[in-house]
């Protein structure tokens, strides 16, 4: 008996040992411009992005766990003729993200960022387009920054992994977001 109670301390003393950290959480915000293209042939759009953060320390190491959720404007342009149309696509994301790094510092993260359509529209130059925006998006995000002691500097890239849309047109097919957003952040 004695052996176990030992061994439910020793648990209980390694389990408590990341919890003893000397970073707290963090929380803020993180605002910006994103310029983003959904293939090679198409044109790309400038948009903004919004969202809070939280930075949750993974130990007593440079490594933090960043959840966030975001607005971001994401699209592209096409034009063919006296023809073409832009696509703009506002999604609601929830990037998780891997960031090493010292607070303060220079840091990289990189993670996946899930997103939902909350709305669509389209400005036509002419022609007629019968797509759909597919109602979910992933993307591949990676991120390079620096973080002082309240504010922090970030340009991040996004790569697409699902189809922008379902294609029913004489539009170029549609490709994957793209997206290279600057942010400046703030942290509470």
């Amino acid at each position: 008996m004695r052996t176990l109670e030992l061994s439910a301390f020793a648990c209980t003393l390694v389990l408590a040992a990341p919890a003893t950290r000397a970073e707290p959480i963090g929380l803020g915000a993180r605002a910006g411009m994103a310029v983003s293209w959904l293939s090679e042939e198409t044109e790309p759009i400038v948009g903004a992005t919004v969202g809070l953060v939280a930075s949750i320390p993974v130990g007593r190491t440079r490594l933090f766990f960043e959840p966030e959720l975001a607005f971001a404007m994401k699209g592209g342009g096409w034009s063919a003729g006296e023809g073409g149309e832009d696509k703009h696509y506002d999604y609601i994301q929830l990037p998780l993200l891997l960031r090493y790094g010292p607070r303060p510092g220079f840091f990289a993260s990189a993670g996946l960022a899930p997103a939902v359509l909350v709305h669509e529209w389209r400005v036509s130059h002419g022609g007629v387009s019968y797509s759909k925006a597919r109602p979910f998006d992933v993307s591949v995000v990676g991120d390079l920054g620096h973080d002082w002691e309240h504010v922090r500097l970030d340009l991040r890239v996004e790569v697409g992994l699902v189809e922008a849309e379902r294609i029913e047109s004489m539009a170029p097919p549609a490709s994957k977001t793209r997206t290279l957003s600057v942010a400046l952040g703030w942290r509470f």
